[in-house]
């Protein structure tokens, strides 16, 4: 087994948090499962749709990533044990 460390906003960590526990869940289980869904269907499982349609360039780069996803992630550190 290994382990998967995630630095984030702590307001995203609660809400996600909060809407992990709506749905029955904790948080480091949904993590497991969106990886089990990557894993699955070979894509990013993530449904982008917006209340109104939203005109959004594919990324060019993993620095554009780790920008659209700043306010959120403030580092994402993979540490295996």
């Amino acid at each position: 087994m290994t382990s998967v460390t995630i630095r984030m906003e702590e307001e995203a960590k609660r809400e996600a948090t909060r809407i992990a526990k709506e749905n029955g869940i904790d948080l480091p289980t949904a993590f497991r499962m969106f990886l089990a869904q990557i894993i699955k269907t070979s894509s990013i499982p993530l449904n982008l749709a917006a209340t109104e349609p939203v005109a959004m360039e594919p990324f060019r780069d993993e620095a554009e990533v780790m920008e659209f996803l700043g306010s959120y992630a403030d580092e994402v550190l993979y540490e295996t044990r």
